[in-house]
């Protein structure tokens, strides 16, 4: 049995940034090190005073060890207040499952987030009764909370979707700036 645990290239799960990234890093390196299949299939330890003979006592201890090796590495690449979800867990199959279970979860709900802020964006337009300088505040928010919850806008994008959702009143500037600008080197700060 290897004494030396290799370096475990993943990050650190934080419990906010990519989850599917890490899963998906700590599984191919829990495969590497070849102890993918005891947080697949789970390890239990057998009831006290179980009489196990050669062969079966070495096999218990092997198993033992990967159990031990796969929580090392879950308790070292996920940070203290994530490791807190599964510290009642006792073999590594647990641990996983519940760390697993708390995070995809979340990443349903952030794709829905990400969704309304989405349909929010798309549908924006600057009210009649809304000045030009809380309407481009409402579309910076709305971009912001894009952005936070990990949507790659750039700024043309947000550009085009101002211009044709200011009110008639704007048409003739929008129609200049148009005609006059690249719009591709435009940005918020520009419009304002």
């Amino acid at each position: 049995m290897d004494t030396l645990l290799p370096n475990c290239p993943v990050f650190v799960f934080d419990g906010k940034s990519n989850f599917e990234t890490w899963y998906q890093q700590m599984k191919n390196f829990f495969k590497d090190i070849k102890v993918w299949s005891t947080i697949y299939e789970g390890f239990e330890e057998l009831p006290e005073g179980t009489m196990l003979t050669g062969d079966a006592v070495t096999q218990l201890e092997k198993k033992r060890h990967l159990d031990y090796k796969a929580r090392y590495y879950l308790a070292i690449k996920v940070e203290l207040h994530v490791s807190k979800k599964y510290l009642h867990a006792k073999p590594s199959k647990e641990a996983w499952t519940i760390l697993v279970k708390s995070y995809r979860k979340a990443v349903g709900i952030k794709k829905e987030k990400l969704q309304d802020f989405r349909s929010q964006f798309e549908l924006a337009r600057e009210r009649p009764t809304e000045s030009i300088k809380e309407f481009f505040t409402r579309i910076e928010e709305i971009v912001n909370s894009l952005r936070t919850n990990g949507e790659v806008l750039e700024e043309l994008k947000i550009v085009e979707k101002i211009l044709p959702s200011l009110s008639l009143k704007f048409r003739n500037k929008i129609v200049i700036i148009e005609a006059i600008k690249d719009l591709s080197t435009l940005g918020l700060d520009d419009l304002e």
